[in-house]
Protein backbone atom coordinates (compact mmCIF):
# COMPACT_ATOMS: atom_id res chain seq x y z
CA UNK A 1 0.00 0.00 0.00
CA UNK A 2 2.66 2.64 0.10
CA UNK A 3 3.59 5.06 -2.03
CA UNK A 4 6.80 7.58 -2.75
CA UNK A 5 6.66 9.74 0.52
CA UNK A 6 4.77 7.23 2.79
CA UNK A 7 6.16 7.36 6.73
CA UNK A 8 4.75 4.52 8.85
CA UNK A 9 5.64 4.79 12.48
CA UNK A 10 4.93 1.72 15.03
CA UNK A 11 4.50 1.68 18.37
CA UNK A 12 3.78 -1.63 19.85
CA UNK A 13 6.29 -3.50 22.73
CA UNK A 14 8.72 -6.13 21.00
CA UNK A 15 10.73 -8.87 22.86
CA UNK A 16 14.12 -9.86 22.33
CA UNK A 17 13.53 -13.87 22.25
CA UNK A 18 10.90 -13.21 19.39
CA UNK A 19 12.41 -10.25 17.79
CA UNK A 20 13.65 -12.37 14.63
CA UNK A 21 9.69 -12.96 13.62
CA UNK A 22 9.07 -9.10 13.44
CA UNK A 23 11.94 -8.06 12.11
CA UNK A 24 11.47 -8.53 8.52
CA UNK A 25 7.97 -6.22 8.65
CA UNK A 26 8.76 -4.07 11.37
CA UNK A 27 11.91 -3.06 9.12
CA UNK A 28 9.89 -1.57 7.20
CA UNK A 29 8.28 1.22 9.77
CA UNK A 30 10.12 3.65 11.77
CA UNK A 31 10.44 1.99 15.00
CA UNK A 32 11.53 4.70 17.25
CA UNK A 33 8.55 4.35 19.58
CA UNK A 34 8.99 0.53 20.21
CA UNK A 35 8.94 -0.47 23.18
CA UNK A 36 11.38 -3.59 24.45
CA UNK A 37 9.59 -5.65 27.25
CA UNK A 38 11.17 -9.49 28.36
CA UNK A 39 7.83 -11.75 26.57
CA UNK A 40 4.87 -11.21 23.95
CA UNK A 41 1.68 -13.12 24.46
CA UNK A 42 1.50 -16.38 22.72
CA UNK A 43 -1.88 -16.77 20.86
CA UNK A 44 -3.27 -20.33 19.49
CA UNK A 45 -6.00 -19.48 16.95
CA UNK A 46 -8.32 -22.38 16.30
CA UNK A 47 -10.23 -21.92 12.72
CA UNK A 48 -13.18 -22.93 12.05
CA UNK A 49 -15.20 -22.55 8.33
CA UNK A 50 -18.85 -22.33 10.59
CA UNK A 51 -18.10 -20.56 13.46
CA UNK A 52 -16.59 -17.41 14.94
CA UNK A 53 -12.84 -18.68 15.78
CA UNK A 54 -11.26 -19.67 19.63
CA UNK A 55 -8.35 -17.64 20.83
CA UNK A 56 -6.28 -18.86 23.92
CA UNK A 57 -3.33 -16.69 25.71
CA UNK A 58 -0.42 -18.26 27.29
CA UNK A 59 0.57 -14.74 28.47
CA UNK A 60 -0.79 -11.56 28.42
CA UNK A 61 1.35 -8.43 27.07
CA UNK A 62 2.96 -5.22 29.27
CA UNK A 63 0.51 -2.41 28.23
CA UNK A 64 1.89 -0.40 25.66
CA UNK A 65 3.75 2.65 26.66
CA UNK A 66 2.49 5.78 24.75
CA UNK A 67 4.25 9.46 24.89
CA UNK A 68 1.99 12.06 23.18
CA UNK A 69 4.49 14.82 23.27
CA UNK A 70 6.68 13.09 21.29
CA UNK A 71 3.92 12.66 18.34
CA UNK A 72 3.37 16.44 18.78
CA UNK A 73 6.83 18.07 18.97
CA UNK A 74 9.05 14.82 18.41
CA UNK A 75 12.48 16.00 17.06
CA UNK A 76 13.43 14.41 13.73
CA UNK A 77 16.88 13.01 13.30
CA UNK A 78 18.96 15.60 12.43
CA UNK A 79 19.78 13.83 8.60
CA UNK A 80 15.83 14.38 8.26
CA UNK A 81 15.29 17.98 9.04
CA UNK A 82 18.25 18.51 7.18
CA UNK A 83 16.91 17.12 4.23
CA UNK A 84 13.55 19.20 4.66
CA UNK A 85 15.66 22.66 5.38
CA UNK A 86 17.53 21.75 1.80
CA UNK A 87 14.36 20.85 -0.20
CA UNK A 88 12.49 23.90 1.18
CA UNK A 89 12.13 25.86 -1.80
CA UNK A 90 11.85 22.16 -3.93
CA UNK A 91 8.42 20.54 -4.82
CA UNK A 92 7.34 17.08 -6.40
CA UNK A 93 4.88 15.67 -8.18
CA UNK A 94 2.86 12.69 -6.89
CA UNK A 95 1.28 10.86 -9.63
CA UNK A 96 -2.22 8.75 -8.51
CA UNK A 97 -3.87 7.14 -12.13
CA UNK A 98 -6.75 5.12 -12.06
CA UNK A 99 -7.91 2.51 -15.11
CA UNK A 100 -11.75 2.64 -15.99
CA UNK A 101 -14.30 1.89 -13.25
CA UNK A 102 -14.72 -1.88 -12.75
CA UNK A 103 -17.70 -3.02 -12.95
CA UNK A 104 -18.06 -4.72 -9.53
CA UNK A 105 -17.58 -0.91 -8.35
CA UNK A 106 -20.13 1.90 -8.08
CA UNK A 107 -20.52 4.73 -11.08
CA UNK A 108 -19.09 8.02 -10.00
CA UNK A 109 -21.99 9.67 -8.51
CA UNK A 110 -20.65 13.02 -6.89
CA UNK A 111 -19.18 10.77 -3.56
CA UNK A 112 -17.10 8.17 -5.71
CA UNK A 113 -14.95 9.97 -7.89
CA UNK A 114 -12.18 7.70 -9.65
CA UNK A 115 -9.97 9.57 -12.04
CA UNK A 116 -6.08 10.05 -13.29
CA UNK A 117 -4.88 12.85 -11.41
CA UNK A 118 -1.69 14.63 -11.14
CA UNK A 119 -0.70 17.11 -8.35
CA UNK A 120 2.13 19.07 -7.24
CA UNK A 121 3.20 19.39 -3.51
CA UNK A 122 5.98 21.26 -1.95
CA UNK A 123 7.94 18.74 0.21
CA UNK A 124 7.37 20.53 3.06
CA UNK A 125 4.04 21.07 2.87
CA UNK A 126 2.65 17.93 4.65
CA UNK A 127 3.69 15.05 6.49
CA UNK A 128 1.83 12.14 7.85
CA UNK A 129 0.74 8.52 9.45
CA UNK A 130 -0.60 5.54 10.35
CA UNK A 131 -0.92 3.33 13.79
CA UNK A 132 -2.10 -0.52 15.59
CA UNK A 133 -1.72 -2.69 20.38
CA UNK A 134 -0.20 -1.59 18.43
CA UNK A 135 -1.03 2.17 17.29
CA UNK A 136 0.47 3.07 13.75
CA UNK A 137 0.44 6.63 12.48
CA UNK A 138 0.89 6.90 8.38
CA UNK A 139 2.68 9.35 6.18
CA UNK A 140 1.00 9.82 3.24
CA UNK A 141 1.35 10.94 -0.61
CA UNK A 142 -2.42 11.25 -1.69
CA UNK A 143 -3.93 13.26 -4.31
CA UNK A 144 -6.42 14.62 -1.64
CA UNK A 145 -6.75 13.74 2.11
CA UNK A 146 -9.33 15.19 4.78
CA UNK A 147 -9.05 19.21 4.75
CA UNK A 148 -8.79 19.25 8.59
CA UNK A 149 -5.42 17.45 8.05
CA UNK A 150 -3.67 19.67 5.27
CA UNK A 151 -0.95 21.55 7.86
CA UNK A 152 1.82 22.66 7.31
CA UNK A 153 5.11 21.44 9.37
CA UNK A 154 5.38 24.07 11.92
CA UNK A 155 9.49 25.15 11.33
CA UNK A 156 9.28 27.54 14.18
CA UNK A 157 9.14 24.87 16.73
CA UNK A 158 11.10 25.42 20.01
CA UNK A 159 14.83 24.34 19.54
CA UNK A 160 14.26 24.22 15.84
CA UNK A 161 12.19 21.16 16.26
CA UNK A 162 10.83 20.21 12.80
CA UNK A 163 6.77 19.49 14.50
CA UNK A 164 5.79 15.83 12.62
CA UNK A 165 2.09 15.99 11.72
CA UNK A 166 0.44 12.83 11.90
CA UNK A 167 -2.49 12.13 8.34
CA UNK A 168 -4.17 9.33 10.69
CA UNK A 169 -3.40 6.95 13.55
CA UNK A 170 -5.16 3.24 13.58
CA UNK A 171 -4.79 1.46 16.73
CA UNK A 172 -5.13 -2.39 16.60
CA UNK A 173 -5.45 -4.00 20.10
CA UNK A 174 -3.37 -7.33 20.65
CA UNK A 175 -5.06 -8.36 24.36
CA UNK A 176 -7.61 -5.65 24.93
CA UNK A 177 -5.34 -4.36 27.74
CA UNK A 178 -2.46 -2.80 26.13
CA UNK A 179 -4.02 0.89 24.87
CA UNK A 180 -6.34 2.47 27.26
CA UNK A 181 -8.91 4.94 26.14
CA UNK A 182 -6.66 7.28 28.04
CA UNK A 183 -4.19 6.68 25.81
CA UNK A 184 -6.45 7.32 22.52
CA UNK A 185 -7.55 10.46 23.54
CA UNK A 186 -3.79 11.51 24.38
CA UNK A 187 -2.42 10.56 21.18
CA UNK A 188 -5.81 12.08 19.36
CA UNK A 189 -4.74 15.45 20.98
CA UNK A 190 -1.43 15.59 20.67
CA UNK A 191 -1.60 14.52 16.52
CA UNK A 192 -4.55 16.07 15.67
CA UNK A 193 -5.62 13.47 13.41
CA UNK A 194 -8.88 10.79 12.96
CA UNK A 195 -8.06 7.55 14.84
CA UNK A 196 -9.54 4.34 13.22
CA UNK A 197 -10.53 1.80 16.19
CA UNK A 198 -10.08 -2.16 14.91
CA UNK A 199 -12.62 -3.15 18.28
CA UNK A 200 -11.61 -7.14 18.17
CA UNK A 201 -9.72 -8.07 21.60
CA UNK A 202 -11.71 -5.65 23.91
CA UNK A 203 -15.42 -7.87 23.06
CA UNK A 204 -13.26 -10.52 24.06
CA UNK A 205 -12.92 -11.29 28.25
CA UNK A 206 -10.49 -14.07 29.30
CA UNK A 207 -10.50 -17.12 31.61
CA UNK A 208 -8.31 -18.38 34.13
CA UNK A 209 -6.88 -21.10 31.80
CA UNK A 210 -6.02 -18.27 28.55
CA UNK A 211 -9.37 -19.06 26.89
CA UNK A 212 -11.10 -15.81 25.48
CA UNK A 213 -14.64 -15.70 25.24
CA UNK A 214 -17.12 -12.41 23.83
CA UNK A 215 -18.80 -10.12 26.44
CA UNK A 216 -20.40 -7.09 26.80
CA UNK A 217 -17.77 -4.08 26.36
CA UNK A 218 -18.20 -2.00 29.71
CA UNK A 219 -16.47 1.46 28.55
CA UNK A 220 -17.18 1.28 25.37
CA UNK A 221 -18.34 5.10 25.51
CA UNK A 222 -14.72 6.07 26.75
CA UNK A 223 -13.47 4.49 23.60
CA UNK A 224 -16.18 5.83 20.71
CA UNK A 225 -15.97 9.63 22.52
CA UNK A 226 -12.11 9.49 20.91
CA UNK A 227 -12.35 7.43 17.42
CA UNK A 228 -13.74 8.82 13.72
CA UNK A 229 -14.01 5.42 12.70
CA UNK A 230 -14.72 1.63 14.30
CA UNK A 231 -14.12 -1.62 13.05
CA UNK A 232 -16.01 -4.85 14.34
CA UNK A 233 -17.31 -7.93 12.98
CA UNK A 234 -20.69 -9.34 13.50
CA UNK A 235 -20.06 -10.95 16.71
CA UNK A 236 -18.23 -8.27 17.83
CA UNK A 237 -20.15 -4.92 17.08
CA UNK A 238 -22.44 -6.87 19.42
CA UNK A 239 -20.68 -6.42 22.30
CA UNK A 240 -20.52 -2.46 22.26
CA UNK A 241 -24.41 -2.09 22.99
CA UNK A 242 -27.04 -3.51 24.81
CA UNK A 243 -29.27 -5.62 23.20
CA UNK A 244 -28.18 -8.16 20.41
CA UNK A 245 -29.05 -6.00 17.33
CA UNK A 246 -26.80 -4.66 15.18
CA UNK A 247 -28.83 -1.64 14.06
CA UNK A 248 -29.14 -0.21 17.49
CA UNK A 249 -26.46 -0.38 18.41
CA UNK A 250 -24.49 0.95 15.30
CA UNK A 251 -26.95 4.05 15.50
CA UNK A 252 -25.28 4.54 19.21
CA UNK A 253 -22.05 4.22 17.97
CA UNK A 254 -22.38 7.29 15.70
CA UNK A 255 -24.28 8.93 18.02
CA UNK A 256 -21.23 9.65 19.88
CA UNK A 257 -19.79 10.90 17.06
CA UNK A 258 -18.05 8.40 15.09
CA UNK A 259 -17.82 9.38 11.18
CA UNK A 260 -18.01 5.34 9.93
CA UNK A 261 -18.90 2.09 11.16
CA UNK A 262 -17.76 -0.99 9.32
CA UNK A 263 -19.06 -4.17 10.47
CA UNK A 264 -17.11 -7.33 8.25
CA UNK A 265 -19.25 -10.34 7.92
CA UNK A 266 -15.98 -13.22 6.89
CA UNK A 267 -16.60 -15.27 3.71
CA UNK A 268 -20.38 -12.58 3.06
CA UNK A 269 -18.73 -9.37 3.15
CA UNK A 270 -18.41 -5.69 4.61
CA UNK A 271 -20.89 -3.30 5.52
CA UNK A 272 -20.22 0.73 6.22
CA UNK A 273 -22.57 2.61 8.07
CA UNK A 274 -22.31 6.42 8.08
CA UNK A 275 -24.68 9.67 9.06
CA UNK A 276 -24.99 11.33 5.55
CA UNK A 277 -27.81 14.66 6.26
CA UNK A 278 -28.83 12.94 9.69
CA UNK A 279 -30.01 10.21 8.18
CA UNK A 280 -28.31 6.57 8.83
CA UNK A 281 -26.94 5.01 5.56
CA UNK A 282 -25.49 1.93 4.99
CA UNK A 283 -23.65 0.11 1.84
CA UNK A 284 -23.06 -3.30 1.93
CA UNK A 285 -20.14 -5.13 -0.60
CA UNK A 286 -20.19 -8.76 -1.40
CA UNK A 287 -16.86 -10.48 -0.56
CA UNK A 288 -14.90 -11.21 -4.17
CA UNK A 289 -15.35 -14.95 -4.68
CA UNK A 290 -11.41 -15.88 -4.16
CA UNK A 291 -10.15 -18.92 -3.29
CA UNK A 292 -9.03 -18.53 0.61
CA UNK A 293 -6.50 -20.55 2.23
CA UNK A 294 -5.79 -18.52 5.36
CA UNK A 295 -8.31 -16.68 7.71
CA UNK A 296 -6.03 -15.39 9.49
CA UNK A 297 -5.12 -11.36 9.57
CA UNK A 298 -7.84 -10.58 6.95
CA UNK A 299 -9.77 -8.30 9.01
CA UNK A 300 -6.37 -6.34 10.12
CA UNK A 301 -5.44 -5.69 6.23
CA UNK A 302 -8.80 -4.98 5.33
CA UNK A 303 -8.67 -2.17 7.96
CA UNK A 304 -5.73 -0.84 7.15
CA UNK A 305 -6.18 -0.46 3.41
CA UNK A 306 -9.93 1.09 4.12
CA UNK A 307 -8.17 3.54 6.05
CA UNK A 308 -4.87 3.99 4.14
CA UNK A 309 -7.34 4.58 1.18
CA UNK A 310 -9.42 6.84 2.95
CA UNK A 311 -7.37 9.51 4.16
CA UNK A 312 -6.09 9.55 0.77
CA UNK A 313 -8.81 10.24 -1.43
CA UNK A 314 -11.60 11.06 1.42
CA UNK A 315 -13.87 8.69 -0.34
CA UNK A 316 -15.58 6.16 2.40
CA UNK A 317 -16.47 4.43 -0.93
CA UNK A 318 -13.80 3.95 -2.56
CA UNK A 319 -12.21 3.07 0.31
CA UNK A 320 -14.73 0.56 1.45
CA UNK A 321 -14.04 -1.81 -2.13
CA UNK A 322 -10.21 -1.11 -2.29
CA UNK A 323 -10.28 -2.65 1.85
CA UNK A 324 -12.52 -5.15 0.66
CA UNK A 325 -9.80 -6.17 -1.58
CA UNK A 326 -7.40 -6.02 0.24
CA UNK A 327 -8.98 -8.41 2.43
CA UNK A 328 -9.39 -10.83 -0.27
CA UNK A 329 -5.98 -10.54 -1.48
CA UNK A 330 -4.08 -11.39 1.52
CA UNK A 331 -7.01 -14.64 2.16
CA UNK A 332 -5.45 -15.95 -0.35
CA UNK A 333 -1.53 -16.29 0.49
CA UNK A 334 -0.03 -19.22 1.73
CA UNK A 335 3.05 -17.75 3.21
CA UNK A 336 3.79 -13.95 4.52
CA UNK A 337 6.23 -13.27 2.37
CA UNK A 338 3.18 -12.55 -0.46
CA UNK A 339 2.39 -9.30 1.57
CA UNK A 340 4.59 -7.86 -1.39
CA UNK A 341 2.22 -8.53 -3.87
CA UNK A 342 -0.93 -6.82 -2.41
CA UNK A 343 -0.56 -3.68 -4.07
CA UNK A 344 -0.80 -5.58 -7.66
CA UNK A 345 -3.27 -8.07 -6.47
CA UNK A 346 -5.67 -5.70 -5.06
CA UNK A 347 -5.97 -3.58 -8.37
CA UNK A 348 -6.48 -6.97 -10.06
CA UNK A 349 -9.33 -7.61 -8.50
CA UNK A 350 -10.62 -4.51 -8.58
CA UNK A 351 -10.02 -4.10 -12.15
CA UNK A 352 -10.24 -7.01 -13.50
CA UNK A 353 -12.98 -7.56 -16.46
Amino acid sequence: MRENGDEFTLITNISGKQKALFEPLYSRFNSRYINPVDTLPINHLYIYNDKERDEKYENFSLKVEINPAVLSTGKLRDKEAAEIENSENQSFKISSTTNQIPENRPPDNGISNYRSSETKYRKDEFSCNKPEGNTSEINKSADSKPPELNLPLNKQAENNAVQKRYDGVLVNLITGHDVTPEDIAAVKKATNAPVYLDIHSLARSISPNGERYFKKIKNTDEYLLHIDILQANESEILCCGTGDMEQPIVENILNFGVKIVLVTKNSAGVKMYQRLNGETNSLFVKAHPVQTVNQVGCGDVFGAAFFIHWLRTNSPVEALYFGNAAGAAVSQYETNDKIVNLKEDVNTLLYEK
